[in-house]
């Protein structure tokens, strides 16, 4: 009884709170300024940011939040930053080499089984008859 227990309390997720599992990015604009300067005639470059890491670290200033350093990992890797705030409708499928690759296949494997049958069954004749059938091809 206490296995079947053991088991069964295994199977439950532990609670890590409603933001554990949320991501996203955001939009932000770097001015070409210092801070407390007026940045109104300062050009700003605009920058693609991780919301957990616009969040306050729980414990220690000096860690990142969780799942910061993840989001920024994948930030920069992607090709293009603009699809970590909305991303593209994926093209057509490439599946048309396959899908014609697999029929040649299929194709080439009936082929060589009608061959196959067509010769067992000739060779087939011969052995019962005991003599050789003239050959239909």
């Amino acid at each position: 009884m206490a296995v079947v227990a053991a088991v069964l309390c295994g199977c439950v997720a532990p609670d890590y709170g409603e933001d554990s599992w949320r991501g996203g990015y955001q939009v932000v604009s770097l001015a070409n300024g210092t801070e407390g300067q007026d940045t109104a005639g300062a050009s700003s470059a605009m920058a693609v940011a991780p919301s957990r890491c616009m969040q306050k670290a729980p414990d220690d200033s000096s860690l990142l939040p969780p799942g910061c350093a993840n989001d920024l990992n994948l930030a920069r890797m992607v090709a293009r930053p603009s699809d970590l705030i909305r991303g593209r409708t994926p093209g057509p499928a490439r599946a048309a080499p396959v899908a014609r690759a697999a029929r040649a296949a299929i194709a080439q494997s009936q082929q060589r089984a009608k061959r196959r049958h067509k010769r067992l069954w000739r060779d087939s004749r011969t052995e019962i008859l005991g003599y050789a059938l003239p050959s239909s091809e």
